[in-house]
Order: structure tokens, then sequence, then C-alpha cells
């Protein structure tokens, strides 16, 4: 069964056509919605958001195939389910997974997790990542809530 190496939120991504390397945009720790909005229902937010996952071959010489999904775990416990993928390594060692999303789905404010999960020979489905997102709601003529972390940024020497 292929092997999740990483998933990360963000905006947009790019991948490099003389490279293959992967460019992340905007990751996405925090969204806060301006204007306020309903606690009571569900709405979806209008925002591009990309979830980028990195897979690798359990066996560098076999290859393999799997089934991955994520759902979207609301604060209230509602869960939202994303779209099913194959991640396929029959050809080569490793894949990244890209879906790509034109809205986030919210119920309130909070902490929300992306799920990633990958589907089990058995037919069970087993947790790979969550991929926190906190989502902040700042009624109208109120400021941006500010950072809930902060950055550690190393410095050169003296």
């Amino acid at each position: 069964m292929p092997r999740h190496v990483w998933s990360v939120l963000c905006a947009k991504t790019s991948v490099d056509s003389q490279t293959n390397n992967l460019s992340l945009f905007e990751v996405l720790e925090q969204v806060t919605v301006l204007g306020g909005a309903p606690v009571d229902r569900k709405i979806a937010i209008p925002m591009q958001l990309e979830l980028a996952s990195s897979w690798t071959r359990s066996d560098r010489a076999v290859g393999e195939t799997a089934t991955m999904r994520f759902r979207l775990i609301m604060p209230n416990g509602i869960v939202e389910n994303g779209p099913q993928t194959q991640v396929n390594m029959l050809l080569h060692e490793r894949q990244r997974v890209l879906i790509k999303m034109n809205a986030l789905p919210i119920h309130g404010q909070g902490q929300y997790e992306f799920l990633v999960e990958v589907l089990t020979p058995d037919n069970k489905w087993e947790e790979c990542a969550r991929v926190p997102l906190a989502v902040f709601i700042a009624a109208a003529g109120e400021g941006v809530p500010g950072a809930a972390t902060g950055d550690s940024v190393p410095r050169g020497g003296t």
C-alpha cells in the first residue's frame, strides 16, 4: 500500500515544467471570514484552495496503486465528504495528488481538519494525516484576529 509522505493546504500550487518541482503558495493555517457569517447553518465561502499530498511506494521496486480521499471535519463534528482519487505508482516511485476546491464549506468558526485517508486492501479507510485550518468570523467593522502562532525565523551570525 502506498505510503503517505505529507499533505498541505494552500491557496494554489505550481509545477515547474523543467524540474517537475512543486511550489506551494500561501500555505493556509487560518482563514478569517469578514463581514460575519451565520453560525446556525452551513455556508460555502468562495475561495481558492488546494490540498496537496505526496505519496511514495512502500517498496521502491514494486509498483502499486491505492484509493485516497479527504474529508472535512467541522468544529461541531459534521463531516463533509470530499473526492476520492487514485494514487497510481505503477510507473513512478512517487506521486503528488492535487485536489482543487473553489469554496470552503463552513459551519461557524473554530478548528477545522482536512482528514486524508487511504483505502486499505481489506476495504477499510485508514487515516494518514489531519491538516488543521482555523476559521475566524469577524463582524463588519471588526479587525482581523491576530495570528494564533508566532513565526520563528533564524537569523544569521552577529
